[in-house]
């Protein structure tokens, strides 16, 4: 591709990576790419049997006793598709396509997010001009422009489980299947006031619970705990014919904030068996009583950032279980906590099993940041004005090394990524050398 930049090495690097498929533990191929641009390169490495690459490249002449920078970025990828395309996110290549400013992939995500990251560092790795300090390049696995990042949220993903109780099959089986939402980032897209594709199927189970006597077969929602989820398949047991048109009239008043929104509904010839009636009104209960979205906004300063959220990210249901994923984050330890009772009191209410990963500290906020100071003035001096310094609602593994090295002096960058975790991502290409060029002038600066 054509990018029209001077400096083409972080788009040709980005479109190395993009061949590589990367999503969440499946990155040992993309691990071993960036060792073999180690040894291109005569750079001391290390690989960790996790598949984490650590690259060392020594200062440059007269930066000998600067103090070293860490750049940092993970490797693999949120794996989201359009419901028409075939592509195997566990073999098959990103394509990207280049359309004005941007670039975007064949009804996938992009993986800008964090692809760019590991680009823009290999570019910097892989250039001998460069002035700059001892560095140390961290790429990282399973994870996942003008906007100076200086804290972030922490967060916890919890999953709510109980066994299935099925009885006999009623006559009649339905297939709803709704899709199309717009979805997005679990963090920095949950204030856009976008719908849950998992929240909505409750609703309409719980107004044609109203209507109808029915039974739930399956439920399948949602793919990955940081996006919010853009589709849903619902299959239901009735005893008497579905009303289509009451389901339709019901999801009108969805279409006017998801615009794109479509509602399938079909008749199956058959199921075998169909969950109880207590279960079936169990999930409808639970469906509706999760919390979801924003649950309170920061204060002072940066009263306009989410603080707190939760995403119910997934609904699975296997032949023996059924599994519900939520996704909790926040700048602050205590309301982390508080979210996490009011779902706990659910799975206590309904006899289920709650599980945690154990959750990851937020990044906080710190008033005083020599680098924070450096990186300001020196964008004030490149473009003529003042950088905007934000709290973001999404996890940074800033937060895993400040916890490891308290004194670190940290902030955190990129270039504009529109829509991400979604099939509609898209990268600018003028952000993206604008961020390198600032970057490479920044480490230039740090003497």
């Amino acid at each position: 591709m054509d990018y029209k930049y001077d400096n083409s090495k972080v788009f040709k690097y980005f479109e190395e990576i993009s061949q590589i498929p990367r999503g969440s533990y499946n990155e040992k191929e993309v691990s071993d790419y960036l060792v073999s641009i180690a040894k291109e390169n005569g750079c001391e490495y290390e690989q960790d049997e996790k598949y984490n690459v650590y690259i060392r490249k020594p200062a440059t002449k007269g930066y000998e006793n600067s103090p070293g920078v860490i750049i940092q970025g993970h490797m693999d990828m949120v794996c989201e598709k359009a419901n028409d395309s075939n592509h195997d996110f566990k073999k098959d290549a990103i394509e990207l396509i280049k359309k004005g400013d941007f670039i975007h992939a064949n009804k996938t995500t992009l993986g800008a997010d964090n692809g760019i990251a590991i680009a823009m560092g290999l570019a910097i790795l892989s250039d001998d001009t460069l002035e700059h300090p001892e560095l140390e390049l961290i790429f990282t696995t399973s994870e996942e422009e003008g906007v100076l990042i200086a804290g972030c949220a922490g967060g916890e993903t919890i999953d709510l489980k109980f066994k299935n109780q099925y009885e006999k099959s009623w006559d009649k089986a339905y297939e709803m299947h709704i899709s199309e939402f717009r979805g997005g980032h679990s963090g920095m897209e949950i204030a856009k006031g976008y719908l849950n594709a998992i929240k909505v199927s409750g609703e309409i189970l719980e107004r044609l619970r109203e209507e109808i006597d029915f039974r739930l077969v399956k439920i399948d929602a949602g793919t990955k705990h940081n996006a919010i989820p853009r589709d849903s398949k619902i299959i239901i047991t009735t005893k008497e014919d579905l009303d289509i048109d009451l389901l339709n009239e019901l999801f009108e008043k969805y279409k006017q904030i998801e615009k794109d929104a479509l509602i399938d509904i079909k008749f199956l010839d058959s199921v075998k068996k169909q969950l109880s009636k207590e279960q079936t009104n169990s999930i409808i209960n639970i469906l509706n009583e999760m919390p979801n979205g924003v649950f309170n906004y920061m204060e002072g300063k940066y009263s306009d950032i989410v603080e707190t959220s939760c995403n119910v990210a997934i609904f699975n249901m296997t032949e023996e279980e059924t599994d519900i994923t939520i996704s909790i984050r926040s700048s602050k330890i205590a309301k982390s906590k508080e979210i996490f009772e009011i779902f706990k009191g659910i799975a206590d209410k309904y006899n289920m099993d709650l599980e945690t990963d154990g959750g990851y500290n937020p990044w906080e906020f710190s008033e005083e940041s020599k680098l924070r100071e450096i990186a300001a003035d020196l964008y004030k001096k490149m473009y003529n004005e003042d950088i905007e310094i934000s709290v973001i609602h999404a996890g940074l593994e800033c937060a895993v090394f400040e916890e490891k090295y308290p004194d670190l002096d940290i902030i955190s960058m990129g270039p504009n990524i529109y829509n991400a975790h979604t099939p509609e991502e898209k990268l600018s290409i003028s952000s993206t050398q604008k961020v390198y060029d600032y970057v490479v002038e920044l480490l230039k600066t740090i003497k």
